[in-house]
């Protein structure tokens, strides 16, 4: 729309001149109604397309078919000719089968008509996206054009009108005839209309409304099905723009219809005017339609045909170079098809033997190691690899294998190990951990994920025990007896030894703690302590049972550490008793801590009276008992010196 001719002076003293509240008031309203029509998606859109109804009719065809087939397949299912029918299905496989031949033999014939059906869909499909293009960029132009014109309007009601009707200035319909009149601002976007509908490139506009002044009985009512359809959406739908794809004059066009609404400028003139054909207009009331026309289609379309021309001219070309690319290539596999062959039986071969040597790899090199180290296979190790990490360590040894051990000839010894070793290794990789050593009978695992994996992992494995005794006195043989120490903390993990003899291990305070964890558990009589570090890294505690044992310093260790006794693995009975004696035993263990040995004894007699089973209740009535028989040191501080490892 072309700017008014205007000085420089003129339009300062006009823009100096304009209301600020009055323009605010115009430019935000106008402004909202540029936003809700941008968001709102149009409705009522037919677009009659050749394309279109092409992708319809075939997927509509291949839905039929594959329904069809479906039905008949359930059919041959359920009928007694389910035999006629299965030999129709082996000839419809033969013939498939016959085909596959062929385009084996002829694969260049296979790739060339693939090849060609492949350019002609995504033509087909650029063809489509650039007449989507082409459309949603003549709703945008036709959005900006009626907002350019509403706003327009309502700054000429808002900034011109308002400011000379005080002044006695004439505003009309006929203000051509008038001298010093100006026009009504629908008056003057009807003109405005005219004159931009007489622009070179067939667009047009027209508004027109139901309620239309006498003077405009003729034009300014509406004219066709689309302008009455218009109305009537627009009457339910205030804030949506009314969109059609349809041929006007013989051009393939874009019509699209705002609804104006009565503005708070408007709304005295409308209702106070004698001619007016309404009297009860209210704000927001549609008063009107702005329709917009733009052909589409004429000048893009030949475009995009002359690109589709270009476009298929080189992929014509580049389809012939491929071919005949393909065609060297194949005749040069072909050659090489019989040694390929070859090879490939000696790969196979070859890559079942990989296989079953990685198999072998992995029973003594843990993968999870590998996956700590960040190496990929065995053969990316290094002398010298190593990562630091937080993890959780646990130790379990047997109690007096050796002397179990005395008993047994080489055989039964590898074999009994073999057997006890096979029950606790699933166990541990079921909790997320892995064996990292076996020691003779004693197992080190570590845990990467939790420090709750490893307490878990650790009265899974008592619980195993508890059974595997079962089996034990079954055949004839004492039961054994198991003691696991836990501790987390910070260890190095990587390879020791020479070039040509590594082997992986862990190297930490922590790992030395959970081995001291796993000996204590021999003093205190109970089968699984934890560490303080453990303790503090569970996520959750409350899922275990679990009481302080005593404050330490084991032999070697500067700092004195807690440990925790988990006394879910034990077997029912003892398990109950402890749950019971608890809060008795954990309050005698408070008054041992504040060296009042007198009340810890009584304590702690209570328990052995409830628990005789509990073996750390008696070696603290000992403890009581040494104390008040031969005193304590000044400076004693309630932690346990530990001579031995």
């Amino acid at each position: 729309m072309a700017e008014p001719d205007l000085s420089n002076q003129s339009k300062q003293s006009l823009t100096e001149s304009i209301s600020p509240s009055l323009k605010k008031q115009a430019v935000d309203s106008e402004k909202s109604d540029i936003a809700s029509s941008l968001t709102m998606l149009p409705q009522n859109i037919p677009i009659d397309k050749p394309l279109l109804r092409i992708k319809t009719v075939l997927l509509l065809s291949t839905g039929l078919f594959l329904t069809g087939f479906m039905g008949w397949y359930w059919h041959v299912r359920h009928t007694d000719q389910y035999q006629e029918q299965l030999l129709i299905t082996q000839l419809i496989s033969r013939q498939l089968a016959k085909l596959l031949q062929i385009l084996h033999q002829y694969p260049l014939w296979a790739l060339g008509t693939l090849f060609i059906l492949g350019m002609l869909t995504i033509l087909l499909n650029l063809y489509y996206l650039a007449s989507q293009i082409s459309e949603s960029m003549a709703i945008q132009h036709a959005t900006v054009y009626t907002e350019s014109l509403g706003i327009f309007r309502a700054f000429y009601s808002s900034e011109v009108v308002a400011r000379v009707k005080p002044k006695g200035i004439q505003i009309s319909h006929d203000y051509k005839n008038q001298d010093g009149a100006i026009p009504f601002p629908a008056t003057l976007s009807i003109e405005l209309s005219k004159e931009l509908s007489q622009s070179q490139n067939g667009s047009q506009a027209r508004l027109f409304s139901n309620y239309p002044f006498p003077w405009r009985q003729k034009e300014g009512g509406p004219h066709d099905s689309f302008e009455i359809q218009a109305l009537q959406y627009a009457e339910q739908n205030p804030a949506r723009s009314f969109i059609r794809f349809e041929p006007v004059q013989g051009r393939f066009s874009l019509r699209f219809a705002k609804p104006v609404v009565m503005k708070t400028s408007c709304i005295g003139c409308h209702n106070g005017h004698p001619n007016s054909p309404k009297k009860d207009w209210k704000i927001g009331d549609v008063r009107g339609i702005q329709e917009v026309i733009l052909p589409i289609g004429s000048q893009v379309e030949g475009k995009i045909q002359q690109g589709l021309l270009k476009t298929l001219i080189i992929m014509t070309l580049i389809t012939l170079i491929v071919l005949g690319l393909l065609a060297l290539v194949i005749k040069e596999l072909r050659k090489s098809l019989f040694q390929v062959s070859t090879l490939a039986e000696e790969t196979k071969q070859i890559n079942k033997e990989l296989a079953k040597t990685n198999i072998a790899y992995r029973r003594f090199l843990p993968y999870e190691f590998l996956t700590a180290l960040k190496k990929e296979s065995i053969v990316n190790v290094q002398l010298g690899d190593n990562i630091e990490t937080q993890m959780t360590v646990l130790f379990s040894d047997l109690r007096s294998f050796t002397t179990i051990s005395e008993n047994m000839s080489p055989e039964e010894n590898f074999r009994f190990l073999n057997d006890y070793l096979s029950q606790m290794g699933p166990v541990i990789r079921n909790n997320h951990g892995f064996i990292d050593k076996y020691i003779g009978d004693a197992i080190m695992a570590l845990f990467q994920q939790t420090a709750d994996d490893a307490v878990k992992a650790g009265i899974a494995m008592l619980k195993a025990l508890h059974e595997y005794n079962t089996s034990l006195n079954q055949v004839g043989r004492a039961a054994i007896q198991m003691g696991i120490g836990i501790h987390t903390g910070s260890m190095m993990l990587g390879t020791i030894g020479e070039q040509n003899r590594m082997e992986t291990t862990v190297i930490s305070d922590a790992v030395n703690l959970a081995s001291r964890l796993e000996g204590m558990s021999k003093i205190y009589g109970v089968p699984l302590l934890i560490s303080e570090q453990t303790f503090r890294n569970l996520r959750h505690p409350e899922q275990f049972s679990i009481r302080v044992i005593d404050r330490v310093k084991a032999k070697g260790k500067r700092e004195p550490v807690t440990v925790f006794e988990v006394y879910d693995g034990d077997p029912p009975t003892l398990y109950s008793l402890k749950e019971m004696t608890r809060p008795l035993f954990e309050q005698g263990l408070t008054e041992y801590q504040n060296q009042n040995f007198l009340k810890a004894k009584q304590c702690f007699e209570t328990c052995m009276v409830q628990n005789s089973l509990d073996l750390t209740t008696q070696l603290y009535v000992k403890r009581c008992q040494h104390y008040l028989t031969e005193g304590w040191e000044q400076e004693w501080d309630g932690v346990t010196q530990l001579d031995s490892k």
